[in-house]
């Protein structure tokens, strides 16, 4: 097996090696298993769209995830759309959100009409509906 090593210093770092070892584990052929222990590509999504997506979700109608990485038992609204996201486990996004280049840590709860944009949403953080954000911590 090769090994993969890297030391993350900044943000961008660690966005940047999350895709690229999304994209690695994406390339690997076989059963879903070869995807890593708890962890399915969404039924609907292809290699292109990039998207990992833990056990135990919740994914509304009309959502689009492109580069992201959606932990498990997270809950993602209606038409909602995220790209280039890591969203952590047991974390719920609301209806008609747009998340993009954008941290959810764990159990968050962001609610219905938000927009991130390039924001680090910290462990157990409620975001109020209608919230629209750019670079916030």
């Amino acid at each position: 097996k090769n090994s993969y090593c890297y030391q993350i210093k900044t943000l961008n770092q660690y966005s940047k090696i999350s895709k690229e070892l999304l994209d690695l584990q994406m390339q690997i052929e076989g059963s879903k298993s070869s995807l890593g222990e708890g962890f399915s590509p969404l039924t609907g999504l292809n290699r292109k769209d990039q998207t990992l997506i833990g056990d135990g979700y919740d994914i509304g109608k009309l959502v689009t995830c492109k580069q992201t990485v959606i932990g498990k038992n997270c809950k993602i609204g209606n038409k909602s759309k995220l790209n280039n996201c890591i969203i952590m486990e047991g974390s719920h996004i609301g209806e008609n959100c747009i998340i993009q280049n954008t941290i959810v840590c764990s159990n968050c709860e962001i609610s219905d009409n938000c927009n991130l944009n390039d924001c680090q949403v910290g462990t157990l953080c409620e975001i109020a509906a209608g919230t629209k954000a750019k670079g916030e911590t």
